[in-house]
């Protein structure tokens, strides 16, 4: 490898360790950790997360340039992550990122790294993501455009994430427009947006998509996923969810579209299978979502 990666760890041994694992037989050159502070209401928490510190420090055994930010107080999701990019593209002008739920094929590391250098001089680009629900057997080629980022194992540039913006009480209604023509869709973002900015979503995946809407930027989206989400149960979510424990498969050899443009209609079915929105009557969608619900549990058992 040539890149640098950024983990970002907190309180979950079991999950780090899987993760870690895939990073350990990658072997990147440079080593970002960020952790962020335990929380003054959770009891042994500091016990925990300093465990989870001292494991993945401890067992790195390859030749690797290290570097942590442990922080002493809890910043919360949305500022301790923000920050941590900021620093880490402080330091390197381009990277991958992992977080202590998402598990890595090797694949995703040399797929990461030759879309990195592909794309390092189109300001296009913004994002190259690793995750992908979506079953595309039929796409020629490896990737696809899209407009919406996935944040379960990416990686991007320095001069992108430099555009990253924190305050999103600033955006356009037109962006939504731009992104898609499904007023349903529409909605469902302008709500979460309205959300974030009000600080009831705790989260900075949202402003960096509000960043990548305002300015433009398309994100890459493998034609098979390669990210497997354990985090089912944690800081932000517990729960079922038929989008964590996804089959993961190898990409080799990467086949480039010939020409960069929003792939429309992988975007209108992830908006139904993935995001559960439709321009559909609103009970026909709640029977629909129901039986799909009913589906996933039999299809993807979540596993203890």
């Amino acid at each position: 490898m040539e890149c640098a990666v950024l983990f970002i760890i907190f309180n979950r041994p079991d999950t780090t360790k899987k993760v870690f694992e895939q990073i350990k037989i990658a072997k990147p050159p440079k080593l970002y950790i960020v952790s962020d502070g335990p929380r003054v209401n959770i009891p042994n928490e500091d016990t925990i997360v300093n465990s989870v510190r001292d494991f993945v420090i401890n067992n790195i055994d390859w030749q690797c340039e290290i570097k942590t930010k442990f922080r002493d107080e809890n910043l919360g999701c949305a500022v301790n992550i923000s920050d941590a990019l900021n620093w880490f593209f402080d330091n390197e002008k381009k990277g991958i990122i992992l977080e202590d739920d998402c598990i890595p094929t090797q694949s995703f590391f040399r797929y990461c790294e030759e879309l990195l250098d592909y794309y390092k001089d189109n300001q296009d680009i913004w994002h190259i993501s690793g995750y992908n629900f979506l079953d595309l057997p039929n796409l020629k080629e490896s990737y696809y455009f899209s407009s919406v980022p996935h944040v379960w194992g990416w990686a991007t540039w320095a001069d992108r994430w430099k555009r990253f913006e924190f305050d999103i009480s600033n955006y356009d209604v037109k962006n939504f427009k731009r992104l898609t023509s499904n007023s349903a869709f529409q909605k469902y973002w302008l709500d979460i947006f309205n959300d974030t900015k009000k600080s009831k979503i705790n989260s900075w995946a949202y402003r960096w998509f509000f960043s990548m809407l305002k300015y433009g930027g398309i994100s890459v989206v493998p034609k098979l996923n390669m990210i497997q989400n354990i985090g089912n149960f944690g800081l932000h979510f517990n729960g079922e969810s038929p989008l964590f424990y996804t089959k993961t498969f190898k990409i080799d050899k990467i086949i480039h579209p010939k020409k960069i443009q929003i792939n429309k209609n992988i975007m209108d079915r992830m908006f139904r299978e993935w995001f559960f929105i439709d321009d559909e009557p609103v009970l026909l969608r709640k029977i629909r979502l129901f039986i799909k619900k009913r589906e996933w549990r039999k299809l993807w058992p979540i596993k203890k």
